[in-house]
Order: C-alpha cells, then structure tokens, then sequence
C-alpha cells in the first residue's frame, strides 16, 4: 500500500482575500468593457489548484512563478543577525 501524504486530503482554496480582489477585478472589466484578469502566484505545483479556481471563475490567463531552489526556507538564506 503506497503511503498518503497530507496534501491528498487539503483542499485547495482561494483565501477571502484573494478571491475578493478576483471578484472585483472582474466586476471592473466587465464595467470599462475592456481590460483582462491575471492571477498570478509564487510556488510549487500546489498552487496550480488555486489557478485554476481563478480561471473557473473568470480570470483570463493565469501565471505561476516558481524555481525549485524556493523551497529552502527564506529564513534560512537571512543574514544570522536577522533571524530571531
């Protein structure tokens, strides 16, 4: 049996933030008549979930930006005297 890992039982969702600024974007667009919605995100294939729920609900394009050497911890790369 192959193991399970916490992510198979997330369900990945816009945060209220988020999807507020989506709605009011596109409420935008559609009152000037012109003008497109861009949801863009930083990490890993994870956040392709969220993407695509802003494309579900009417974003035109969506872009996600990341690079595998992000996944140390920012923390981590800070000067020793900034971490506390």
């Amino acid at each position: 049996m192959a193991a399970m890992s916490a992510k198979e039982f997330m369900e990945f969702s816009l945060n209220e933030w988020d999807d507020a600024a989506l709605e009011e974007a596109l409420q935008r667009v559609e009152k000037l008549g012109r003008g497109e919605v861009v949801a863009i995100t930083v990490g890993d294939a994870d956040a392709d979930a969220s993407l695509l729920k802003a494309l579900a609900k009417g974003a035109h394009r969506a872009v996600r930006i990341w690079d595998p050497r992000w996944r140390t911890p920012i923390r981590s790369r800070l000067p020793e005297r900034w971490r506390a």
